[in-house]
Parts: structure tokens; C-alpha cells; sequence
């Protein structure tokens, strides 16, 4: 890791470059059940796994006054990531035609890179905040990626899949921003435009009971423009409003060829308000409000009518009739804030309209194994509403020992999804965090997170939490010791479970040892030139 710096009386450069590994060796043991109205059969696993992560990431910021009033800022990054896996373990399977325990083998190797380059332009008005900005990036993000999965029986294959896929996504961004005071109050307004675009190159190859060979080539445009006012205003000393009206209108396509073809186009605009008040109640103590909505957009690949096979057992299907999700929020929270003390309590209100949830069911094999497999697709299931409060505290002791948390008690409403197998639920989470400085500059940090129970529109997730332990040491001023040590109390196990008329089935991943990750840092001397006179 290193960086580098330089000022000079109008402008400012800065650069820094990252380079990191990561090995990783772990035991996996998941289970899957289906039980279908003529079948059932049930999947174990257990799976011994070893990857390694190398990654690069070089950044470079600049800005420079151009006049008085105006200041231009850019930078222009590089990510690149390459993954490695490899999986050996054993699968017991149970099915009409009887139990089987065969040996698995599978690998993954992918790499992932992208560059961005983003520029504004800021320029100061007449008046005290007055400022138009403007704003401009463009990315690129390639994915590549092998990998394939077999089961072998008496040391015979008996069936292989092998994928290969080719990912390219390109975006640019464009946005401007306008600020004007109005006597003692705020107006702001502005304009943003988004477009993307992906292609993407996927094979299978894959034998078992039948032969699969896909091959599909995907590209998907998506544009979303947006203008938003807002307008602020103080009453008092004490109350500070703002209130705003933003207009979105996304245009959507996407086709698909080879061996299924199908396209798609989705055009639709949506207004949504926001409004925030602030209450001081002192320099230490606020109360703040707000209602707002947000909308959640389907992907382009979740919407085309496809097929296509995750293994064996489960296909994921396209929905083409997928609606955006609607959530609306009403907040409520007090703040109290003494000298790095903290203390915050929120409460809430959600309605979700329109769920886009994940969905399963039982099909009859395309393929004509004869067997019944599962199918994994979106789709809009109703509303939900939530109920619920987070309570955040933090304290530092001796200026030493900082803690801090969160404690989370939510109650959701589901009683306008059909076929739901909940139609309410009650869920408490949280967590805590203690980090601990030495007084030679040396640190130890520890994090417990309890995740609550969550029930879906097709079953339930069970509560499950993980830790994390970890150390720093400096070796010199430069270069640093790191160790982490995550699942040390061995609480990591999910359990999933789908409940419904046509289907059930339940899934488990539990890790049953810790992971110790070891990291060596080395920074390296910059400079830094005065500003001149």
C-alpha cells in the first residue's frame, strides 16, 4: 500500500495504490429438502473448500481553482480482483428411485476489473450559498468467470456441468445541481441522468439423465432521468423544515438469444415526496422526523423469460411481468450527543407495495428425467408493513475503550400476501462492537451481530449470528501485523426454509470452524510540497 501527495497554491494531486491477498480454507455442511405433491427427496452436503483473492486498486484524485469562483475536481481509478476456488466433499441424495452417496468436485475461477473516470465542475454565485454543480463519470465493469461441478460414484464420473460466462456493464452519469438562498431560506433544484448498458456471453454444458448444452447471448439497455426540488426553511430557533418532489421515468430493454430467445421492453415514471423536520431541542439533543418513498427497480436479467439450470436440482426462471417496488417510510428519532457519548432511538413505519421477493416451486424437469426439480424466480407477492424501533448507543471509556451498538425490534405484517405461510412475525437483532487501542498504538477489536428471524412470502429464515476477533500490531512504523480471526464462537449457521402448498423444502449452511485471516501492511513515504507564497 502506498500513497503520494502534492499541493500547490491553486491545485492539489493525490494517488494511492493497493495491492492485496487472501487465502481462505473452510468446511461447508448444507442440507436441502423438497417435499412436491408427487415426489419428495431430500440433499446433503459437505464440502471441504480452499480460494485465494488477489486484488489490485490504484486511485487518483486532483482539484484546482480555476477562478475565484470556480473549482474543477476529477479522479480516475482501477480495480482488479482475481478469485480461485476449489471444492471437494461428499453429497448424500434421496430420492423415489432411492439413496445415493456420491463424491463432488467443483472449481471457480473468475476476475473482475474496473476502471472509472469522473470530473466536476463547481461554481460559487453572487450570493452566500449560492453554487451550481455539475457532475459527470463513466465506468466500465468486466466480468469473467469458469467454473464446473461433478459427481463421481466408484471413482466413475457420473455427471459434469461446466459454465462459462462473459460479463461487460457500462455506465455514465450525468448530473447538475443548483443552489439558491431565498432571504434566510434554501431552494434547490437539478436534473440527473443514468444510463447503462450490459452485454453478457453465458454456455452450459452439463450431463445428467439427459444432455444440456445453452448457450445465450443477453444485452439490456436501461436509462433513468430525474429532477428533484427541494426547499428548506427555518421557523424559529428551533424547527427546520425540508421539503422536496423528485420525478423519475426509467426505459428499459433487453433481448436474448441462442439457445432461448425472448426481449423485453418496460417504460414508466414514478413522482415521489420527502419531507424532513429537524427539532433542537439543545446544542446536545435533536428530534428529527421524515416520510419518504424510494422505489426499487427490477433487473433487466430477472424479467426476461428464461430458463436456465443451476445444477441438477434447480433451474431459475426469468418473470417478464415483474412491477418496481414501492416503499414508503415514516421516521421518527431522537438524538443525544455529549462529548463522543451518543445515545439514538428511531421509530418506524414501512409499507412495501409490491414485493419483489424470491419464489420457489416444484416443475417437472424440462430435461424429462422423470424427476420433479425447483424453480427459483421474482415475483410481486403483495404488501408488507413494518413496525419497529433501533435504539444506537456509544461510549468511549478512558479514552481507551470505545463501544458501540445497536438493538433492533421490528414487528412485519404480511397479512395481504397470499398464501403466505406467516402472516406476521416479531424479530429482535442487534449489535456490539468494542475496540480497544494499547497504549503503544496497538488495537484489538471485537464484533458480535445477532441477525433476527425474518419471514419472506414463501417461508422463513431462521435467527443466526457471527463474530468477529481482531488484532493490529505495528512491527515498525511502517509495516503492520494484522490478524482476524472470524467465527471463533462458531455461531455462523443459516437455515432457510420454503412453507408453501406446492413446495417445501429447507436449506442449512453452517461453518463449523473458525477463519483465521493474516494480513501484512507496508506503507511507503510520500511527500507533501508547502504551498507557495
Amino acid at each position: 500500500m502506498g500513497s503520494l501527495t502534492f499541493n500547490e497554491s491553486r491545485g492539489k494531486v493525490s494517488g494511492s495504490f493497493t495491492a492485496n491477498t487472501n487465502f481462505d480454507v473452510s468446511k461447508t455442511r448444507s442440507g436441502y429438502e423438497m417435499i412436491a405433491p408427487d415426489n419428495g427427496s431430500a440433499l446433503g452436503t459437505d464440502d471441504t473448500g480452499r480460494s485465494t483473492d488477489t486484488g489490485v486498486n490504484i486511485m487518483s484524485n486532483f482539484g484546482y481553482d480555476l477562478t475565484p469562483r470556480d473549482v474543477i475536481k476529477g479522479g480516475v481509478s482501477y480495480f482488479d480482483n482475481r478469485s480461485r476456488s476449489t471444492n471437494t466433499g461428499s453429497r448424500r441424495s434421496l430420492t423415489s428411485s432411492g439413496s445415493e452417496v456420491q463424491e463432488t468436485s467443483s472449481a471457480f475461477d473468475g476476475r473482475f476489473s474496473s476502471p472509472t473516470v469522473s470530473g466536476t465542475w463547481i461554481h460559487y454565485g453572487d450570493l452566500p450559498d449560492e453554487m451550481l454543480t455539475v457532475y459527470g463519470s463513466a465506468s466500465r465493469q468486466a466480468a469473467n468467470s469458469t467454473s464446473y461441478f461433478e459427481t463421481i460414484v466408484g471413482g466413475t464420473e457420473l455427471d459434469r456441468q461446466s459454465n462459462d460466462n462473459k460479463n461487460v456493464n457500462n455506465r455514465t452519469e450525468l448530473s447538475a445541481d443548483y443552489a439558491l438562498p431565498v432571504g434566510d431560506e434554501q431552494l434547490s433544484l437539478g436534473a440527473k441522468t443514468t444510463s447503462d448498458t450490459q452485454a453478457s456471453d453465458y454456455s452450459s454444458e452439463a450431463s445428467w439423465g439427459g444432455t444440456l448444452d445453452s448457450r445465450k447471448h443477453f444485452v439490456s439497455s436501461q436509462a433513468v432521468s430525474a429532477i428533484y426540488l427541494n426547499y428548506q426553511v427555518e421557523i424559529g430557533d428551533k424547527w427546520t423544515l425540508l421539503g422536496g418532489l423528485r420525478y423519475e421515468h426509467t426505459n428499459l430493454t433487453a433481448s436474448q438469444t441462442g439457445t432461448d430467445t425472448s426481449s423485453g421492453k418496460i417504460s414508466y415514471g414514478n413522482l415521489t415526496p420527502g419531507l424532513f423536520a429537524t427539532y433542537v431541542l439543545s446544542d446536545e439533543r435533536k428530534l428529527r422526523f421524515s416520510l419518504t418513498e424510494r422505489l426499487q427497480r427490477p433487473t433487466a436479467g430477472d424479467m426476461l423469460p428464461y430458463t436456465d439450470y443451476i445444477d441438477q436440482n434447480r433451474v431459475r426462471v426469468g418473470n417478464p411481468n415483474l412491477k418496481p417496488q414501492k416503499t414508503t417510510t415514516v421516521d421518527a428519532k431522537y438524538d443525544n450527543d455529549h462529548f463522543g457519548n451518543s445515545f439514538g432511538i428511531r421509530l418506524f413505519y414501512a409499507e412495501d407495495q409490491n414485493i419483489i421477493s424470491s419464489v420457489s416451486y416444484a416443475i417437472a424437469d424440462p430435461l424429462n428425467s422423470g424427476e420433479t426439480i425447483v424453480a427459483l424466480s421474482q415475483a410481486n407477492v403483495g404488501t408488507r408493513r413494518s413496525l419497529g424501533s433501533e435504539t444506537t448507543f456509544g461510549k468511549t471509556l478512558n479514552g481507551k475503550v470505545n463501544l458501540s451498538g445497536t438493538f433492533d425490534l421490528i414487528y412485519q405484517d404480511l397479512s395481504e400476501v397470499p398464501n403466505a405461510p406467516f402472516s406476521n412475525a416479531v424479530s429482535v437483532g442487534g449489535n456490539l462492537i468494542a475496540f480497544y487501542t494499547f497504549p503503544k498504538g496497538d488495537s484489538l477489536s471485537l464484533m458480535l451481530t445477532a441477525v433476527p428471524r425474518a419471514i419472506t412470502a414463501v417461508g422463513y429464515t431462521m435467527p443466526y449470528a457471527f463474530d468477529s476477533f481482531s488484532y493490529s500490531h505495528a512491527l515498525t512504523p511502517k509495516i503492520g501485523l494484522g490478524v482476524t480471526i472470524n467465527n471463533l464462537l462458531r455461531m455462523s449457521k443459516i437455515r432457510s426454509v420454503v412453507d408453501t402448498n406446492a413446495l417445501k423444502s429447507s436449506f442449512t449452511m453452517a461453518q463449523f470452524a473458525p477463519t483465521v485471516m493474516i494480513s501484512l501492511n507496508r506503507s511507503f513515504g510520500g511527500f507533501e510540497q508547502p504551498n507557495k507564497k
